[in-house]
C-alpha cells in the first residue's frame, strides 16, 4: 500500500485532478478503516 500511496503523491504532484481523485480514494479509504462493513471498490 506504501508503494501505491508513494506512486498517488507524485501522480498528485503532476496534476490538480489527479490530486483531487487522489485525495478522494485516500479518504475513501480511511473511512473504510473505520466502518470494516463498508468497503470501497
Amino acid at each position: 500500500v506504501g508503494l501505491l500511496y508513494e506512486e498517488g503523491v507524485r501522480k498528485a504532484h503532476s496534476s490538480d485532478s489527479s490530486k483531487r481523485t487522489f485525495s478522494v480514494y485516500s479518504s475513501s479509504r480511511q473511512q473504510a478503516r473505520y466502518a470494516p462493513s463498508y468497503t470501497p471498490r
